[in-house]
Parts: C-alpha cells; structure tokens; sequence
C-alpha cells in the first residue's frame, strides 16, 4: 500500500510537471537520493526525486474497526512522509528551484487525491491528504544525514490517510439482542 500511495503521488506528479514545462521525458522518479556508494545515482540526475523519509501510525482518535458480524483487525492508518527533492546541480541549479516551485504549487492545488480527482487510484486507497511539513535547520540535517547525502533544494510532505488492512478474520462477534417482548392490551368494560 505504501508503494501504491507514493506511485500515484509521483505519476500525478509527473504529469503535472510535464504538462507545465518543454521536457518530453518522466521528469519524476522514486528513488533513494544517494547511491548505496554515496554518490548521485545517474537516475536521479537533473530529475525531481520522491523518497520515502519516515512512516509513522496515524492516532488520530475515533478510528474504529468494522462492526460486521465477523470480526475484522482494524486497518492501521499512517502517515507517510515523502521528501521531494529537486536534483539539478551545476549550471541546471535554477532549474531545482523553478522545479521545486512548480512542486509546491502543485501540491497547493491538488492537496487531496481520491477517486473523484484521480481516477486511476488504486482501489484499495480511499483518500491520501498531503500536508508540507516544516522542518528547523537540525531537522533537515538529518534527514540528509541519514540518507547520506548533501542537501538539495526540497521540500517534505506528510501524507495521511494511507491505510493497511491486512483483510483478516480474527474471530466471530456475537451479537446479542434484546429480547422482544409482545405486549398484549385487554380491552376491558
């Protein structure tokens, strides 16, 4: 599920950039900033990079479980943070800044992907709502830090509402009622 989630941010993603600027290729990619070597890999050279920062379990209150008659292990909600870095070095610098604004503005536009706006989501997706996070100069050291990598013009989004449900029974509720009870009026003189 969380591929699936950041897949689609990426396609729409890219379609977008595409649409808005002269490049004919995928300008968007999912991958690791930094090579398992420490160097930029060329994939992600002169390309807007989506990496995987952090997942942590959604605790907003009120998420229940199902109420059918078999019961079901509640989905676990998460958040989902996924950094978009623009990686265009050298003289192509501007060009990380100019993306990294078409970027932002994107998001502001479309901050909320369901199937009414993205058809093409996965059906075991409801809804994703991207959120920018802000982060303190220590914060964004180490995320880079602990990606092993040099900063690069970016920006790190929150994604809530990706949900896994693993679809499994874990037992049978039973349901008890109230008896009913008939209630007979006799009809005097």
């Amino acid at each position: 599920m969380i591929y699936l989630a950041i897949n689609h941010i990426a396609f729409e993603l890219n379609q977008f950039l595409r649409r808005s600027s002269i490049a004919g290729e995928d300008i968007v990619v999912l991958a690791n900033p930094v090579g398992s070597d420490g160097r930029t890999d060329q994939l992600t050279a002169d390309k807007v990079v989506l990496f995987l920062a952090g997942v942590e379990r959604d605790t907003m209150p009120g998420r229940t479980g199902n109420s059918h008659m078999l019961a079901h292990s509640a989905p676990t909600f998460l958040n989902l943070y996924l950094m978009v870095a623009a990686n265009f070095t050298g003289k192509n610098y501007p060009e990380s800044l100019k993306y990294l604004s078409r970027v932002i503005a994107f998001f502001q536009q479309h901050p909320v992907f369901d199937r009414s706006s993205s058809p093409a989501m996965d059906e075991g997706i409801d809804k994703l709502i991207l959120d920018m996070e802000n982060l303190d100069r220590r914060e964004l050291n180490n995320i880079w830090g602990m990606f092993g990598g040099k900063y690069i013009p970016s920006v790190l989004y929150r994604v809530r509402m990706v949900g896994i449900d693993s679809n499994s029974i874990t037992g049978r509720r039973h349901i008890i009622s109230e008896p009913t009870v008939a209630v007979h009026f006799a009809k005097g003189k």
